[in-house]
């Protein structure tokens, strides 16, 4: 019988090691949208400190219900590693397949379009400053609210204690509510993936910046100019414990997750 001391060495090199984020292969494929507004999120922007031409399609099973739209992505292929962000999905993809915009397959994987083996894994996005759009059109009956920059993916969304839907495929998460909503006092809870929630009261002005489509000048987003800092609250409770002591970080930047 090996000695105690033995096998417990044993133990822990047969241990798994735990990892940070879960790396994906798959094959990559190219398309031609060269705007992330067309893609099914309807993003409105790109996350902070990513370039807005470099996004993906992701694949069906791992679109989550678009509650990965606007997570950023690296990926590796045959000519370096890139952060990208999700801004479409390809329902003929298979899981842990993306279909890379031009601009993005250029630039990582290179050549002429082909079927091309890559890596790739969800990672924080460069800046994650908070930031909110809201669908052109919104108005006191009718509301329709987009984060650009979440790092985990939106789970649920509360807009004024009403459970809010997503808009089709898209990241747009819409209320109806009986009761007319103030434009200038909105109140919006976020559940994450992870199980992270943020709460935080907007303002119109906290939309500027958010690039409308051709029909959106009836909207009264942004009406206001400049800008307006936004107090946001955060619960971990229930989150998965990798991300606890992360939060708490982000809490004391004041950063929305």
């Amino acid at each position: 019988m090996a000695p105690l001391w033995l096998s417990s060495f044993w133990l822990a090199l047969l241990a798994p090691i735990a990892v940070a984020d879960d790396e994906f292969t798959g094959n990559a494929t190219t398309y031609g949208l060269a705007s992330a507004i067309g893609g099914s999120c309807s993003a409105r922007m790109a996350p902070y400190g990513v370039n807005e031409s470099l996004f993906v399609a992701m694949n069906y099973d791992q679109y989550y219900e678009s509650s990965s739209c606007s997570r950023c992505l690296s990926i590796t292929g045959d000519s370096g590693t890139v952060t990208a962000f999700v801004a479409d999905l390809c329902y003929e993809c298979g899981y842990g397949n993306l279909d890379l915009n031009t601009a993005l397959w250029y630039t990582v994987v290179g050549g002429d379009p082909r079927i091309s083996e890559i890596s790739w894994y969800f990672t924080p996005c460069p800046d994650e400053q908070e930031k909110f759009c809201w669908k052109e059109g919104s108005n006191a009956q009718w509301f329709a609210l987009q984060v650009p920059n979440s790092r985990d993916g939106i789970k649920a969304m509360e807009i004024n204690d009403v459970e809010a839907e997503v808009i089709g495929v898209t990241s747009f998460y819409q209320v109806s509510p009986s009761e007319a909503i103030d434009m200038e006092n909105v109140a919006v809870k976020i559940t994450s993936n992870t199980g992270i929630t943020s709460e935080v009261t907007l303002q119109s002005s906290d939309y500027n910046d958010c690039p409308m489509t051709d029909n959106s000048t009836s909207s009264t987003a942004g009406t206001n100019g400049g800008s307006s800092t936004t107090t946001i609250v955060t619960d971990t409770t229930g989150a998965t414990a990798h991300y606890t002591a992360w939060q708490a970080y982000r809490r004391r930047r004041a950063k929305f997750f």
